[in-house]
């Protein structure tokens, strides 16, 4: 309700008034536009809302720098998380959010915000990772993020002047690798074989592995657990029509359990980008393969709901889902060669990690990978760049060529040399030829995108 509506109904004189579900009362506001500041009043009924604003604004307009100077932590931090809640589908997200701020921010609720320095930041951070159950926790890393976003939105409604968690130096800012991640790194040759592994293994026992095939497909094409558990077979384009060479995936929901309630529910956001992710053309084939066997399966017909439902045609839950993983993971182990250790730590996540070095492998540039997984920055892709050693040595083997400069090249320069003079001792050398394995490699390089041979 607005300007004329606000006037005509509680007598006001515009801005806007509205219950908020959040402060659980009345709240009439001037957007920031109006003034420097957004002035607001908060009220049991519209009428004392619109009281408690025109004392506001009074006060402001007596004294305009006086909501710097008398701001507190705790009136910064709610009017934040107000704002979070109301514009931000991300409950989760949110609630987290409130619980770690709240926590960390206790001790230092009733100080002025100007007086928050680096000083100030450096023992919040320091707090949390004090208290974390590990040494590699990234609690540290979560604070020092939180810290930073609330404080930029403080700064851009100029209730400071600087952003002090700007001011903490690079070595002194907390740094965080999952051991899941570090284990992707340390292990991306095995996973990669695991993976294709998987693939051939579920498709080829379909009825054992149906539903565990459609995930680990899923999951190769750069969706998380979340994403998978919430994939719907109304997002597909063009894959019920047989046009495959156009078919796509609209990555948009997943399923999560909520955590204030305990209960599972399709949200309209992912962790991520939501994105449009093309599908090649084998696989829009081999999702109908998979269509047609779920709805074999539970006697479905024309059916457009979760791609991955259990025996009561229910959708998947984060327990259920792992538990399929776990048991083609012990397949890959019992039949497949796989080592307990290293591969019995491999996630359903890790899945995009392989598809991701396979895309840079055959070509692919960050930016296009950037896309396809969802990566809010292009900082989280980079490190597929360097994940496969054999990857890394292919490359740098065809460097001394390039140079001329090595026995490689000196040993094929001679030859071709030998060769020319031979048959015409006036034309220049030429260094055509080459082996089998150069032709290869070089065409393995020139690939964009991931194609589905990489798992056949």
């Amino acid at each position: 309700m607005t300007d004329d509506m606000t006037k005509a109904l509680y007598g006001g004189d515009g801005g806007s008034i509205f219950w908020s579900p959040t402060y659980h009362t009345y709240v009439a506001r001037w957007p920031k536009g109006q003034y420097k500041h957004r002035i607001e009043g908060r009220g049991n009924t519209p009428k004392k809302a619109l009281q408690n604003r025109a004392k506001h604004l009074a006060a402001y307009l007596a004294d305009p720098d006086s909501k710097e100077r008398d701001m507190t932590v705790r009136t910064a931090l709610e009017r934040y998380l107000a704002e979070k809640r109301e514009g931000n589908a991300r409950a989760n997200t949110i609630t987290r959010k409130t619980e770690r701020l709240g926590r960390y921010l206790a001790p230092y609720m009733g100080m002025k915000l100007t007086d928050v320095n680096r000083g100030t930041c450096m023992a919040v951070i320091t707090t949390a990772k004090h208290n974390a159950k590990t040494d590699n926790s990234r609690i540290g890393q979560q604070m020092y993020s939180e810290l930073n976003q609330w404080l930029e939105w403080c700064l851009s409604n100029d209730y400071i002047t600087d952003n002090p968690v700007k001011r903490i130096k690079l070595d002194d800012r907390p740094r965080y690798v999952s051991k899941a991640r570090e284990a992707t790194e340390e292990y991306i040759e095995q996973r990669i074989t695991m993976g294709k592994w998987l693939l051939r293994h579920t498709v080829e026992h379909m009825a054992d592995y149906g539903t565990t095939y459609g995930m680990v497909l899923a999951a190769s094409m750069g969706l998380r657990a979340g994403e998978i558990r919430g994939l719907c077979w109304d997002v597909f384009d063009h894959l019920f029509d047989d046009d495959f060479d156009h078919t796509r995936i609209h990555v948009r929901r997943q399923y999560d359990r909520d955590a204030q309630t305990g209960e599972w529910i399709l949200r309209d956001y992912t962790k991520g980008r939501k994105r449009t992710i093309p599908v090649p053309k084998t696989w829009a084939e081999d999702w109908i393969s998979y269509y047609t066997w779920q709805c074999e399966r539970y006697h479905l017909t024309n059916y457009q709901g979760y791609c991955f439902i259990d025996e009561k045609q229910r959708p998947l839950t984060g327990g259920k889902q792992q538990k399929l993983w776990n048991e083609v993971k012990e397949a890959y182990i019992r039949d497949g060669g796989g080592d307990p250790k290293i591969d019995g730590s491999m996630r359903l996540h890790d899945m995009r990690h392989v598809s991701a070095s396979l895309m840079v492998m055959g070509g692919a540039t960050v930016e296009q990978v950037q896309v396809i997984l969802g990566h809010m920055s292009p900082n989280m892709t980079e490190y597929y760049t360097h994940l496969s050693e054999s990857f890394e040595r292919s490359a740098i083997n065809h460097l001394p060529e390039l140079m001329e400069h090595g026995d490689e090249y000196d040993a094929i320069m001679s030859e071709s040399i030998a060769a020319d003079v031979n048959t015409n001792p006036h034309t220049e050398p030429s260094y055509a030829d080459t082996t089998a394995d150069e032709k290869e490699i070089r065409e393995e390089n020139g690939r964009f995108g991931l194609p589905p041979e990489f798992f056949k």
